[in-house]
């Protein structure tokens, strides 16, 4: 979804099905609780709770009032795997896995495949 179909969403003239709609810009017409509610209701389909629910209704009012890129630093604090904070190392072996599940080294290079080759270049 894009930042144009977002700020229709959340100004309450939006659809989340890709059709395109015009309407009032975010903010415009709307308070930041009705467009966090509208957002919620075009991208959820089953209610949060406890600490999720007050990550992404943050992260909705920041996006509401046009910081992008504080929206995404909120909900990456909450919900960001350890996966892509730290890209896990292929392991050896008959069956190797590139998982945090997995024992990993302690230091050294990343020997991951996708890495490997984009260091290459």
């Amino acid at each position: 979804m894009n930042a144009d179909r977002v700020r229709d969403l959340a100004a309450g003239s939006g659809a989340t099905d890709g059709s395109e709609a015009g309407g009032e810009q975010a903010g415009e017409g709307a308070s930041t609780d009705e467009a966090v509610s509208r957002l919620r209701e075009g991208f959820f389909t089953t209610d949060l709770d406890g600490e999720n629910c007050t990550v992404v209704t943050r992260a909705l009012e920041t996006l509401v009032k046009d910081d992008r890129a504080e929206a995404i630093e909120i909900l990456e604090d909450r919900f960001e795997s350890v996966c892509e904070r730290q890209r896990p190392v292929l392991g050896g072996g008959p069956h190797p896995a590139a998982c945090h599940l997995y024992d990993q080294p302690v230091e050294g290079p990343n020997t991951n495949a996708a890495e490997s080759t984009a260091d290459d270049d």
